[in-house]
């Protein structure tokens, strides 16, 4: 077993800003809409601002505010074993490989016993060789329970920050959101979250057919093709749904009522999740060189919550965001974090017996994005705007946009003196030497206009010291 002990001293050289967000104690606006008709005339702008021509029926301007509870004795204890136990065998040019893995997952939040799962998975690999051995045929496959991450317990914990969401009607002018002037829309946090009955753990599924050839004494090609499928994946539910739907063009549209919610952590019940990748790689390697290309193409489709973001867009995050029927309209189809198409150049060259330096050159693919409608619902006698796809997610359509592909550069220096026994190095690294700071995901809610919600790190040094043991 190997261990690696590094010890980190981080320069940042910011040489541009990059999109930033906090959250300020007590009440925070989340966000605000000045409606005004004909709805052409509105624009969405990132944090909740809004622009838009008077042009006639002006509707007192709307403002959200979320009142927080901190929370307290946020103790999260998750504990996690696993035993494996494997064989392996080998006949003539044929091998086997096989392991079974029994998983333990515990998760405690402030002594409450929140999950207490056990699960069984298991991995296979067979190899046939061709020719001495030059020419590999790999076919494997694997059913794995998928991992317990500290954002599923955090969201179970009901003592995890809580806050109500209210309408504030500014009524008399004064700037100041007296309690009269607010109307309470919903609830958010821990203490209204749930766990749904009979949830069961997710699931992961694989299979891949891939195939090796060496060329020569130094060149070697790959290829492999994958196939992965998600079942059972957390999604977040109304306990149910008192209010009523209303057809706008050709969609029925939730009316949530007002009032406290209640979120409930469930098993999604509609189409499977799935993912189908190609590898393609060549590599070569010489006394002071290395090279290694590779280029992948990834199709990834399934159910997500709506938003232009790294939370939002994962099959596997957990939000509040799902349990509106809303949220589902148009939701199953491409990811936006997907790209579908990479590439990476990996070389490296020993300039001497203790001192070489590696790069990383990486492209990422813009795809297609996901488009938007806002609609009005009515909660109450208060009409409230919301954000619903307005076509199947990652669909490309007449006039549609891409996201902005990225380019990236990453350089490595490491040495490792001799009389250190080749156990310790002093490592450099310098991330994104292009300095691009490349959006890799946007916002385009609005025509003609395309804001960064996250973008590549700017440049930076890392200086480390690496002791393997």
């Amino acid at each position: 077993m190997r261990t690696k002990l590094a010890v980190a001293f981080i320069i940042l050289l910011a040489l541009g800003n990059l999109p930033s967000g906090a959250r300020a104690e007590g009440i925070s606006v989340e966000g605000a809409a000045s409606i005004v008709i004909p709805r052409e005339s509105l624009e969405i702008l990132p944090h909740g601002r809004t622009t838009g021509s008077v042009l006639e029926n002006w509707i007192t301007p709307m403002v959200f505010l979320t009142r927080w509870d901190q929370g307290h004795g946020l103790r999260e204890i998750i504990t996690l074993g696993r035993l494996n136990g494997g064989i392996a065998k080998t006949w003539g040019s044929f091998s086997f490989e096989g392991n079974l893995y029994l998983d333990f997952t515990n998760a405690v939040a402030n002594g409450d016993n929140l999950l207490n799962w056990f699960g069984a998975g298991a991995r296979v690999l067979s190899e046939y060789r061709i020719a001495s051995a030059r020419t590999v045929l790999r076919l494997g496959g694997s059913h794995m329970p998928a991992k317990i991450t500290s954002g599923l317990v955090e969201f179970l914990n009901r003592r995890s920050p809580s806050g109500s969401e209210y309408l504030w009607l500014d009524s008399d002018g004064d700037g100041l959101a007296a309690d009269p002037e607010l109307v309470l829309l919903s609830t958010t946090g821990g203490r209204y979250h749930f766990k749904a009955e009979n949830l069961k753990r997710p699931f992961q599924d694989a299979v891949f057919l891939g195939f090796e050839k060496k060329i020569g004494r130094n060149y070697a090609f790959l290829l492999q093709g994958s196939h992965r499928v998600f079942s059972r994946y957390f999604v977040v539910d109304y306990g149910s749904y008192g209010g009523y739907y209303s057809q706008d063009n050709g969609n029925q549209i939730y009316n949530k009522p007002l009032g406290e919610d209640a979120y409930y952590l469930a098993n999604y019940a509609g189409p499977r999740g799935s993912a189908s990748e190609i590898d393609i790689q060549f590599r070569t390697e010489w006394e002071r060189i290395f090279l290694n290309l590779m280029f992948s193409a990834s199709y990834f489709r399934g159910f997500a919550p709506i938003g232009n973001g790294p939370d939002y867009n994962d099959y596997a995050a957990i939000s509040e965001e799902t349990a509106s029927p809303n949220s589902r309209i148009n939701a199953v189809g491409r990811f936006d974090s997907d790209r579908a198409y990479k590439a990476n150049i990996l070389i490296g060259y020993r300039i001497r017996e203790d001192l070489s330096l590696g790069s990383t050159l990486k492209y990422r693919d813009g795809e297609p994005s996901s488009q938007f409608r806002i609609y009005q619902t009515h909660q109450g006698a208060y009409n409230i705007p919301v954000t619903v796809m307005d076509a199947a997610r990652g669909e490309q359509r007449e006039g549609g946009i891409r996201y902005t592909f990225s380019w990236n550069l990453d350089l490595r220096l490491c040495y490792t003196p001799r009389r250190w026994d080749r156990k310790t190095s002093l490592v450099l690294d310098v991330y994104n030497v292009i300095g691009s700071a490349t959006e890799l995901l946007e916002s385009n809610r609005v025509e003609d206009k395309r804001f960064a919600l996250e973008a590549i790190p700017p440049r930076m040094l890392k200086l480390g010291l690496e002791c393997n043991f």
